[in-house]
This record gives structure tokens, sequence and C-alpha cells, in this order.
């Protein structure tokens, strides 16, 4: 099996969910009508994209190293995977990173300090995750700031593939599910490390104070070990579907019902648990990640699922998602500068002016990300896989 079939749905509908969450905080919750409102509550909801991000990126990397674990291979070199990771990565996160880093001082009303140096500069380096000053890398662009978390994640998918390898190298997928659980149970503990002893400050705390007010809200929640107890379930779902292939798993419609079993019972959990955490870890964990890892796990065995999931238009917003991803949020700051001034985080009072601003964000979103895929990321990352 060399295609995965599904995940590029999955890719797109994360995608997608993240621009409906930026897109629906510009209603004001006071004149939405009431049979909007429900459509905009989802949309609060669906950072949740987030997660699903994460625990695919985190299939999908494992993916070869536990096919090479599993077939008694050598592990995929190491030169070649932190190539094509940065090559997947840079050329689109670098030159939209760069775009607002000089609009926040030339177009918006940002200072030109050595703050916003510092978190630009963190930015480009991967390391804004580490603390509540970088955590956003530039204004204006907040959905930037998950990128240094992704690329943390893919050293330790490299640790811990490193280690799987080092020691259990031939021995049984037994072995290999005990050494999961140990990895698992030592992020948590990190995790909670980091959660009960880093220093909560309070001055400057909120939304109300920008970004980096804004970043004293969500640390110690959000660190680097958190986001990776996302990903981690991706690891796991791409050691179970592997072992799945290996065993010559056939496809049957039981795998297209367990996956709606699984996202109806979840939908009725969000319902009577709304905003709920666990261990302070965002996203709905682990239930969440936890579904989703369920959900890559079966789709290629499904019947239908997975046909649908591919369709063109997903396929296609799937290839250009890391676009859409971090342009979209810049875009809709540009058309409240120069469109429409009251498309503000909820202040938008009129239907037309929300359509109509939210239409070009999207479109606009679409254009200038497949430009960037086509023109910057694609050539790269081919230049990327000469490299064997």
């Amino acid at each position: 099996m060399n295609k995965l079939i599904g995940f590029d749905g999955v890719r797109a509908i994360a995608c997608l969910m993240i621009i409906l969450h930026h897109i629906s905080q510009r209603m004001n919750p006071m004149h939405t009508p009431d049979w909007l409102a429900p459509f905009i509550e989802l949309g609060f909801q669906s950072n949740i994209g987030v997660s699903m991000f994460f625990v695919l990126s985190g299939a999908l990397l494992s993916y070869p190293f536990w096919k090479a674990h599993i077939n008694q291979t050598q592990m995929p070199k190491t030169g070649v995977y932190f190539l094509r990771r940065f090559a997947r990565i840079a050329p689109g996160f670098y030159l939209s990173l760069t775009a607002t880093f000089v609009l926040s001082f030339m177009v918006f009303d940002s200072t030109l300090d050595t703050q916003l140096i510092v978190r630009y500069i963190s930015g480009l380096l991967f390391l804004n995750e580490f603390h509540y000053v970088t955590l956003f890398p530039a204004d204006v662009n907040g959905p930037l700031w998950s990128i240094g978390f992704e690329v943390f994640s893919y050293v330790l998918l490299f640790l811990v593939m490193l280690g799987l390898f080092r020691f259990l190298k031939n021995r049984p997928f037994t072995d290999a599910l005990y050494y999961l659980l140990f990895i698992f149970c030592l992020t948590i503990m990190i995790h909670v490390c980091i959660y009960k002893f880093m220093p909560i400050i309070n001055e400057g705390r909120g939304w109300q104070h920008g970004l980096t007010g804004g970043a004293l809200i969500w640390m110690p929640g959000y660190n680097p070990m958190s986001l990776f107890s996302h990903f981690f379930f991706g690891i796991v779902a791409s050691a179970l579907l592997v072992y799945l292939i290996d065993k010559k798993q056939t496809s049957d419609k039981g795998f297209d019902y367990f996956i709606l079993f699984n996202w109806f019972a979840f939908v009725i959990y969000v319902y009577f648990q709304r905003y709920d955490t666990f261990l302070n870890i965002p996203y709905y964990w682990p239930f969440f990640p936890m579904l989703i890892g369920i959900t890559l796990i079966c789709l290629p065995f499904t019947k239908h699922a997975a046909r649908i999931l591919d369709n063109r238009f997903f396929a296609f917003t799937a290839k250009i998602s890391f676009g859409l991803y971090v342009w979209h949020f810049l875009i809709i700051e540009l058309i409240q500068t120069f469109l429409y001034e009251s498309y503000g985080v909820f202040e938008t009072e009129h239907l037309s002016v929300f359509f109509m601003a939210s239409t070009l964000t999207v479109i606009f979103s679409y254009i200038i990300a497949t430009l960037s895929f086509y023109l910057i990321e694609r050539p790269v990352q081919k230049w990327s896989q000469s490299f064997n």
C-alpha cells in the first residue's frame, strides 16, 4: 500500500476547519442571527483542526520508519529525513513569516523594536515555542505559532525512532508497543512538570494586551510536549496501520461504520463537555487525537469513506494546505485594513460584510497558496527528493 487513501481528505478538512475558526471569530455574537449561530459555534470549536494536523503529521512521518522496522530493514537516513522536512516547511513558512514581519510595521501598527525582531528570528530558527514572548513569531499572523511546535515534534519523532531501531531492532511488534507506552508516559510526565513548575505571569496577561498577552493565557498548557502528545497519537496510529497492512488486512464496511460510531461518540462528548481539558492539554486531548488516530488506522481499509474524502477538491486543498494555513490569517487582516474596517474580531455586525469579506478571504487564500505551492514549495521539495 503505497498511498494512504483518505489521508488527503483529513488534511483538507483540518485546513478548512482552521480557516473556518478564524473567520467565525469576526462575527459579532450580539448580531448573529439564530440560524447562523450554530455554524459560528462550530467555527469556534474548529480550532481542533490543529490537533488533526499534528496527528496526521505524526502518522505520515513515522510511516516509513514503521515499515522499515516491521520489514527488518535499515532505518531511513537521518540526513534525508531532516532535509525533506526542512524543504517541506521552510520555503513557504519563511516567505509568509517575512512578509508578515515587514507588513506588521509597514502597514499595521506594530513597532519595529527589539522584541519584534527577536520574535522574527525565533520563528526563522523554529524556536518560538519555548517562551511566551516568542510564542507568536510575528504580529497579525497568529497561526504561525504552531510551526515551531511541529518542527520540534519532527525532532522528537526522530529520537523516538532512533531508540526503536537502536534497542528494539528485529524484536517482536509487541515490544515496540511497550516502548511506545514508555515514551507516552515520559511525554506526559514532562508536560505535567512543565505545567507545574513554569511560572505563570499575570502582568500583561490577556488577549487585550496583544499576542504576547494571549501567549500568557495559552502557556504553560501550550508547550512543546503537550503538542507532541497529539503528534504521538499519529505515531501509534501509523504503527498499527503498518501492522495491519503487513497482516494483509482487507477492506471491509465495518471500518466505515467504526469511524462513524467514533465520530458520533465524540460529537456527543463535545456537546456535554465543551471547552473541557484533561491535564491542561488543549484540543480535547486525549479523546480527539485518539479519534483522529483511529480514523487514520481505519481509512485505508474502508469501502467508501476514504474514496469520498479523496475527492478532487479535497485533494487539491490538501496539496496547497500549508500555504492556506500560513497565509489565510494575514489575508483576513489585510481585508480588514483595506476593504472592510468592521471585519475585526467579534466586530462585524452586518451579514453582507461578513459573507463578502469571508468569501474574499477564501478566494485570495487559495490564490496565494496555489502560487506559493507551484512557484516556491514544490520546486524545493522536488530538489530535496533527489537525495536518497
